[in-house]
């Protein structure tokens, strides 16, 4: 078989491959759906993002966390308003929020596929996090390095004492690469 054949076959399997995968997604079984997931995100399979969207309302823990990872290795920004609703902290009966009440483990997935996804778009949310105490939002504005430093810049200016002594800690550590200044 010549190279282009070769190709050709490998693609068709892949497609088939998505295909399947996108039916495990539909499984009523925690497990295969979470496998499922995680193998669709390390194939870049954009395809399956509407199923993993879903994924997110999911009763089982694992099965969420899985589909955050997902969408964060196929990196669709479609994600990140579904992401961020993972993050909102007011009862679902003030926001009609359905994600409400994360685990510690899917909250903190969430954070950091926003960080990876949403860029400075997403310093808001992380900002607002950081302040409620979150130490993931924390941990993942002083990853996000120099991109964060303009909006802490900006706390520093306009926010309150609370916020301003926040800010500067972060912008600290950022400069010392991540590390307690």
């Amino acid at each position: 078989m010549h190279k282009g054949g070769a190709s050709a076959a490998l693609g068709r399997f892949g497609d088939d491959r998505v295909g399947a995968l996108l039916k495990v997604l539909e499984s009523s079984d925690a497990t295969r759906q979470a496998t499922a997931a995680q193998q669709l995100g390390t194939l870049g399979a954009s395809a399956a993002v509407p199923k993993l969207l879903t994924l997110l309302g999911a009763p089982e823990n694992s099965v969420k966390a899985a589909a955050i990872d997902a969408l964060s290795e196929i990196g669709d920004n479609a994600a990140i308003p579904h992401l961020r609703a993972l993050l909102k902290t007011a009862p679902p009966e003030q926001t009609g929020n359905l994600y409400w009440r994360q685990d510690d483990e899917v909250r903190s997935r969430a954070v950091n596929a926003l960080a990876k996804l949403g860029g400075v778009s997403v310093i808001p949310d992380l900002w607002r996090e950081t302040l409620a105490g979150d130490r993931d939002a924390k941990s993942a504005l002083i990853q996000m390095g120099d991109t964060a430093i303009p909006s802490l810049v900006d706390v520093l200016v306009k926010g309150d004492a609370g916020a301003q002594k926040v800010a500067a800690e972060l912008i600290s550590e950022i400069k010392a690469g991540g590390k307690r200044a």
